[in-house]
């Protein structure tokens, strides 16, 4: 069966003829609601999750992303919508969208939406483009947007220029703005002197520590006024930073200059989303902060001339003892999703874990394999697609023979209260710019989670081995091994779920005092890595890591940067363990590190990696009504 499932979904008298379904990759699902179902198929293949437009389905759609056109637009009879017109259709029941100058009719579509109705009603009777971009890799829309929601062409009216005397009038409103600021000032500095006792012989000394401590608030406060003029500069500097004139790939030599380039370049809010964790982001921090309390103890005098780094990984030869890991967003970054991170990986048999929501079509990611062993991540997100996962994975086992197994997600089904994202989205909602993207929308509606028997029925119904993604105590780690699973993944999500949980290092080192010696189950763990030193530490610990966030920073360099980022960790891990005195991955082991530190935990302590610290943007606080920039914390 070709990989774009058919479905059974729900037709509704209103839909005209068109099925919508929420769209993962390969597989689609029909609505939630059970009195929908009826006998209707239809084919979605190769569409990832910020498809977001990609249930409304056309044959007679073709792909033209150079000029954001359409085959069925003619060009003699080309039907013009006003702008006043597409602004009356902005509600639920009459939603018109404009995107690339096209307006679409996307009411029918509201319910399917992946991020939700109230992504696409922010946008109702209003132009899209911007939001679209950042959510979309360049010629998606055209690829399945039907004849059916296509409206007409926006005819935007060209903005009236300012007259001279609306300029004058301004220029004399801020002149007196000015001067109002100015005399307030100068009232504020007679009121200070004016109100200080007169100074006598005994106390000179505390008039010159007060006027010390009056000129250093002084100072505070200008920097203060300068940092927000800063802040609201921040986009046109922005501008200065751009792909044409980043660093060339020879500037860069660690992951944190992939991340600090990203973090120039990339769009502010999709930067945001990828940099962040949820609540007060201690999770994030912590990752990070509890490798840099593990400390090697090496051994000298050991030949280590010749290192031998490959692996066994179920089953799986490792060119490299760590694997890429999934995530999704490589299409916010470059266009080619996540094809230029497989041929980097497959090329250098490093082990990859490909995404579901992955932008590009598995189809696509599978042949760039080139037959090489992959796993795949697979999540659930309602009863409806557990039921049908069994068949589903079973299906993909047939279909590509060289996945060697499945990663479960198990917390996919909750989201993590991603403040600092939220609030940035916020502000810039209010100072109407476009929201960035929901990279991982979840239901918050329906009530579904998975528990061990369902995991339990599914491992006994998939004919591959079964991992489960996302454990987070050292308890759960065990229990996997007692049920039978092939393995876990320690993961808090680079610290988007629970805030204020363990670090994924110290689970793991609990967890292999709790396992033991065991060579029938692996332990992967993931997060805060940025060194190939952060790698020896993992595998010193008995576990396998898995790299993610720093792979995805270093696509801002395509295809190149990504076999960069490879080359430079795969060096590291190298020179760390010829440092150690370690020949082979199957020498490391807890006698090489020292996690006397581990335990210990000051939240308040920073700067243990100044370079990690300084890609960190710091999470703002609620504007005021009267301002038009963020003020950090």
């Amino acid at each position: 069966m070709v990989l774009g499932t058919i479905c059974r979904l729900a037709k509704r008298p209103n839909l005209k003829g068109y099925a919508f379904t929420r769209n993962y990759t390969h597989f689609s699902f029909a609505p939630k609601k059970r009195d929908y179902f009826s006998n209707y198929f239809v084919l979605i293949s190769g569409v990832g999750l910020l498809g977001c437009f990609a249930a409304i389905c056309s044959p007679n759609v073709q792909n033209n992303a150079s000029t954001h056109g359409h085959d069925f637009i003619n060009s003699d009879t080309i039907p013009i919508v006003q702008q006043a017109e597409l602004s009356l259709h902005n509600k639920p029941g009459d939603c018109w969208v404009s995107i690339h100058g096209h307006v679409y009719d996307v009411t029918e579509f509201l319910e399917a939406h992946p991020g939700g109705a109230d992504k696409l009603l922010r946008f109702a009777g209003k132009d899209a483009t911007r939001s679209f971009r950042l959510q979309h890799p360049e010629g998606h829309l055209e690829r399945y947007l039907g004849e059916e929601a296509y409206r007409g062409e926006l005819l935007v009216p060209k903005k009236e220029k300012a007259t001279k005397k609306v300029k004058e009038k301004k220029e004399k409103l801020e002149k007196v703005e000015k001067e109002e600021k100015q005399d307030a000032s100068e009232r504020h500095e007679r009121d200070r002197k004016s109100s200080r006792p007169e100074v006598t012989e005994i106390d000179e000394l505390g008039e010159y520590y007060e006027n010390i401590i009056y000129d250093h608030l002084k100072k505070e406060n200008k920097k203060s006024s300068k940092k927000s003029k800063n802040v609201k500069a921040n986009d046109n500097v922005k501008q200065t930073y751009s792909i044409e004139n980043k660093p060339s790939l020879d500037q860069i030599f660690s992951m944190n200059d992939f991340e600090y380039v990203a973090q120039k370049i990339l769009p502010d809010l999709v930067y945001t989303y990828l940099q962040t964790g949820s609540d007060n982001e201690f999770s994030r921090y912590e990752d990070r902060a509890a490798l840099c309390r593990i400390f090697f103890r090496p051994k000298c005098l050991v030949d280590v001339r010749v290192l031998e780094l490959t692996s066994q990984v179920l089953g799986a030869e490792a060119g490299m003892p760590f694997l890429v890991g999934a995530f999704p967003g490589s299409g916010l970054i470059q266009a080619e999703g996540e094809t230029v991170v497989v041929r980097s990986a497959c090329d250098r048999n490093i082990l990859q874990i490909i995404p579901k929501d992955s932008d590009s079509s598995l189809e696509e990611i599978m042949k760039m394999s080139k037959g090489k062993d992959v796993f795949y991540q697979y999540s659930i997100d309602s009863r409806e697609e557990f039921d049908a996962s069994a068949n589903v994975l079973n299906e993909l086992k047939t279909q590509f023979p060289n996945i060697r197994g499945f990663f479960i997600d198990v917390e996919s089904s909750i989201s993590g209260n991603l403040e600092h994202y939220k609030k940035v989205e916020a502000s810039r909602h209010q100072m109407e710019e476009h929201p960035a993207p929901q990279l991982r929308p979840k239901s918050e509606t329906e009530d579904f989670r998975l528990c061990w028997a369902d995991l339990q029925k599914l491992k006994r119904e998939v004919d591959a081995p079964i991992v489960l993604k996302g454990i987070q105590r050292s308890e759960d780690v065990v229990k996997s091994r007692e049920l039978g699973f092939r393995g876990v993944l320690i993961s808090n999500h680079e610290g988007k779920q629970l805030d204020q949980g363990q670090s994924s290092i110290e689970i793991l080192h609990e967890a292999r005092r709790r396992l033991g010696e065991t060579s029938d189950f692996h332990v992967f763990v993931e997060g805060g890595f940025r060194r190939g030193s952060d790698l020896v530490k993992a595998l010193c610990l008995g576990g396998t890591p898995v790299v993610s966030k720093p792979i995805l920073f270093s696509e801002v360099y395509g295809e190149a940067g990504v076999e960069k980022a490879l080359d430079i960790l795969s060096r590291e891990v190298a020179t760390t363990m010829r440092l150690i005195g370690a020949k082979s991955v199957s020498e490391l082991s807890g006698e090489f590190v020292d996690c006397e530190s581990l335990r210990f935990k000051a939240t308040a302590v920073r700067n243990l990696d100044a370079m990690y610290d300084a890609n960190y943007t710091e999470m703002p606080v609620p504007p005021f009504e009267n301002q038009t920039t963020l003020r950090m914390i």
